[in-house]
Order: structure tokens, then sequence, then C-alpha cells
């Protein structure tokens, strides 16, 4: 795990990671943290997708959105992945994501052969621990 004072934003303009995770409640409107910053930087494509059905934010749900970086040498597309957290329910609550949706979450990881990965502290908590015990040969970028 590599601890940054960078901010998401700078993460992504710098290319040092292949995706950036976030996590999104399914009963919390409009989005908060991590999901509100990056859905503004991206013109609302997580607000889309959830008015398409797309994005519920359900436990153990897991979407990958791919965006065309703007004004970029780079043609890969980035990668954003929703992690359902579930139902918030109080403070607490936020502190970490259902486990069901860590191990989709890890899964999919592995699966998509992402190398560098962005996670927020603030929006996976402690859950962020759970998820670098698996993921071996996964660089894990973690923001405040």
């Amino acid at each position: 795990m590599k601890p940054t004072e960078l901010s998401p934003e700078e993460i992504i303009a710098s290319s040092e990671v292949d995706a950036f995770v976030v996590a999104v409640y399914e009963n919390m409107r409009p989005f908060r943290g991590l999901a509100f910053r990056l859905d503004w930087r991206f013109r609302g494509i997580l607000t889309n997708y959830y008015q398409k059905g797309l994005i519920t934010g359900v436990a153990g749900e897991c979407t990958l959105v791919p965006i065309q970086r703007a004004n970029s040498s780079d043609t890969a597309p980035y990668k954003l992945i929703v992690v359902g957290a579930g139902k918030f329910q109080d403070a607490d609550s936020k502190n970490h994501i259902p486990h069901d949706s860590v191990e989709v979450l890890k899964k999919n990881i592995l699966k998509l052969g992402i190398k560098k990965i962005g996670i927020s502290k603030s929006d996976l908590g402690t859950s962020v621990d759970a998820f670098d015990k698996d993921t071996k040969g996964v660089e894990i970028w973690v923001t405040p």
C-alpha cells in the first residue's frame, strides 16, 4: 500500500494509477465523498449510470465505468470502479463497506489485470486493509 497526500484528481491527472475505486451507498443521493468529486470531474458520468439503473449501490455490486481521458495522449480508457456499499445507516457505517463488496471488488480487480489502483481512505475506511491483504501484485495508492 502506498499512502499519498495527492488528491484523487492529481493522481488521475498524473496517470499514476490505472483505475480508481469509489463507494456508492444505495440510499444516499446526491453522491458523497470521492464519488461526488469524480462524478463532477468526469461531467456527471456516475449520475448518468445511476439514472440508467447501471449503478444502484447495493452491497456486492461492482460496476466498471470506462472513461476516455480528455486532453491526453494516453488512448487507453481510464477506469472508475464503483462498488456498492449497501445502505448508509449512520456515520459509523461509513468506516467500512460490506465484506461481500470487498470480495467482489478484489475478484474484479484481479480479473481485469489492473496493476495500479487508487482508493480513498475516506470512502472505504477500514476496508482498505482487507482489500490490500489479498491483492498481491496490485499497487494500491491510498488518498486521505
